[in-house]
């Protein structure tokens, strides 16, 4: 067996054709009998151009829960991803590995390297309060987010700390961050400042007198 373009095909001693690079070779198989008489065949191989099957992301693959991240292979004839999808490109929102097939227009196919995406948990955040939410003027109520290892925190009065004392009326949230910068809003805890009731006293008389006087205090309110 022989090639007459071993850059493009290679022939095995038992006829079987390895295609090297894209274009045209022939192949030859010489026969001698036992008389010294020699005939041959010959094939024309055509190697067609190898596909290449690559993903590119459209942004970061490590994200929090909510976002995607769009891939992409690169240009073919058709595309099998990992997922089913034949589309070339696909939106991603789920952790996971994926990987597609692309078959260029001479029906020859390659698969890529796997894309990791890692969609990370929102935090939780929520609100607990020591006390009645109403209440009147004077009095106040300190209102806490849930605790977490490596949580920071934004009130919506503009306070970073874990705890916000809270002395008038209006509606409170707390975003709360983690260590891997996703973040949550908790539901809005409204505090309600009751104000104190308007009260006056007025003597009828004068207010200093000898011991035995007296003087009438009339109150309103």
């Amino acid at each position: 067996w022989t090639s007459n373009n071993t850059a493009v095909a290679t022939v095995s001693a038992t006829g079987v054709v390895t295609g090297v690079s894209a274009g045209l070779a022939t192949i030859t198989y010489t026969i001698t009998d036992a008389n010294g008489c020699t005939n041959s065949a010959t094939a024309d191989i055509n190697v067609n151009t190898g596909a290449t099957a690559t993903i590119t992301a459209g942004g970061a693959t490590t994200f929090c829960a909510g976002s995607n991240v769009v891939l992409t292979a690169n240009a073919g004839s058709a595309y099998m991803w990992s997922t089913g999808a034949q589309t070339q490109s696909i939106t991603v929102s789920n952790s996971g590995t994926y990987s597609v097939t692309v078959t260029n227009a001479s029906g020859c196919s390659a698969i890529s390297a796997v894309t990791t995406v890692t969609v990370n948990a929102l935090p939780t955040a929520t609100i607990a309060s020591n006390g009645p939410l109403t209440f009147c003027q004077g009095g106040s109520v300190t209102l806490t987010a849930n605790a977490g290892t490596g949580l920071s925190y934004q009130w919506s009065n503009g306070s970073n700390n874990q705890t916000l004392t809270v002395n008038t009326s209006g509606s409170n949230t707390v975003t709360v961050t983690d260590a891997n910068g996703c973040t949550a809003t908790s539901a809005a805890i409204p505090v309600t400042v009751n104000a104190l009731p308007v009260v006056t006293a007025t003597a009828n008389g004068a207010t200093t007198f000898c011991q035995g006087g007296s003087v009438t205090i009339n109150a309103a309110g």
